[in-house]
């Protein structure tokens, strides 16, 4: 994982300008949190039956010829926390 979205001036860095380049190519409920250096996002459920978990959305699987649903999607923990955790610098 290259980032973490925040609140910044820089599309880059910007939560709010990657919540809106992936609106309507990831499920409605899913948020984009941060991302790594080939173009894929890890991505955080707000809402629904998977609330918390956090996934890994694969750009290079993605298909835009149908509504937006987890095809493209690994789940990388069962919680934000869990993923915290398992975050470790790599030297």
């Amino acid at each position: 994982m290259r980032l973490l979205f925040g609140i910044a001036n820089d599309d880059e860095y910007s939560l709010a300008s990657y919540i809106e380049v992936y609106s309507g190519r990831m499920p409605d409920n899913i948020l984009p949190i941060g991302s790594d250096d080939f173009g894929n996002v890890v991505c955080l459920s707000v809402m629904g039956e998977d609330i918390g978990k956090v996934y890994f959305w694969n750009h290079d699987w993605e298909v835009v010829e149908r509504t937006a649903d987890y095809s493209n999607m690994t789940l990388m923990a069962n919680s934000f926390s869990e993923f915290i955790e398992g975050l470790y610098f790599y030297i």
